[in-house]
């Protein structure tokens, strides 16, 4: 089935219209799945939790925060302004959001109050005056407006022209799989000159083949293939996958100046097997099992 998914997507991305229709088909899918009610409620302890990780190190309330790649959720971005965020500048290269998706974000986030405050220990009233300001909009421009959301779509994290040394945290979450290594460094490197001496970036990665949705497939699966037929295949403008391993972002940050100030990786003992069994393909040759079976990971850094 995934291979299907493969063929698709390749075709979409060379058609006229095709993005378009990709976005269509999306947009159902998201209907029906990506952003149900229960799925979005079910995320929002889980983003908090990470969350409060970057809290420990640096006061949300009253940050300037930049989020990379809010995406149609807009939900992280949302949730920093309930935390006590001063401003967000949320960055994408296409504008994906809708007023009615929001208001149904802030609907659902509304009934998550108590969860959030006992993850973050922020008083209840306090959250509920603050679900309250942003459901008082009656359109989207008033709904960022009132949640201190500044969204650049299309927008460029790799050159925000926002103040150097102005912003407190740098977010994004499931983002940089997405991304080619050169646009990686050059994002870094505006991360370094946008950040205050005392800011830090939190970058949640997901880093296991996205095509194991397909059940009959592990999350490492595409570990086999070499970086041409990988490339040839899903290194297109619907489907991109740039396959590093958590290792090789937190090299990549460190080779760019940062310090580490976290780095977990999240690895499943399925996957684990796998790569012990599996032909790597050469260009991954240097790793250990656990670098290569790793699925997820969480750094946050410093300059």
């Amino acid at each position: 089935m995934w291979q299907i998914k493969v063929l698709i997507q390749l075709i979409l991305s060379v058609i006229p219209g095709g993005v378009y229709l990709n976005q269509k088909l999306q947009g159902v899918n998201r209907k029906s799945n990506a952003y149900s009610a229960e799925l979005m409620k079910s995320r929002i302890p889980s983003l908090c939790e990470s969350m409060k990780k970057i809290d420990d190190l640096s006061n949300i309330n009253g940050a300037t925060i930049m989020e990379i790649g809010p995406g149609g959720s807009m939900i992280s971005a949302l949730l920093f302004y309930l935390l006590g965020a001063k401003k967000v500048y949320a960055f994408d290269h296409l504008n994906q959001i809708k007023y009615k998706l929001l208001e149904k974000n802030i609907n659902i986030m509304g009934q998550c109050l108590e969860e959030i405050s006992k993850i973050h220990n922020i008083d209840l009233e306090v959250l509920r005056d603050r679900v309250e300001h942003i459901s008082s909009a009656s359109n989207l421009s008033e709904a960022l407006n009132n949640a201190s959301i500044d969204y650049c779509a299309p927008g460029d994290a790799a050159e925000t022209k926002l103040n150097a040394s102005s912003v407190d945290i740098i977010y994004s979450h499931a983002v940089f799989e997405h991304l080619p290594v050169d646009l990686i460094n050059e994002i870094t490197i505006e991360s370094k000159r946008i950040l205050k001496p005392t800011g830090i970036a939190y970058h949640s990665i997901d880093v296991h083949d996205h095509y194991a949705f397909d059940t009959s497939i592990t999350k490492v699966n595409f570990l086999k293939y070499s970086p041409n037929f990988w490339s040839f295949f899903n290194h297109n403008k619907l489907a991109y996958h740039n396959r590093l391993r958590a290792k090789q972002f937190k090299d990549m940050f460190e080779s760019l100046g940062s310090n580490t100030l976290l780095y977990e990786v999240k690895i499943e003992q399925e996957s684990l097997e796998a790569v012990q069994q599996m032909k790597i393909d050469k260009h991954f040759s240097g790793m250990t099992f656990e670098e290569l079976a790793a699925h997820q990971v969480e750094l946050i850094i410093e300059f």
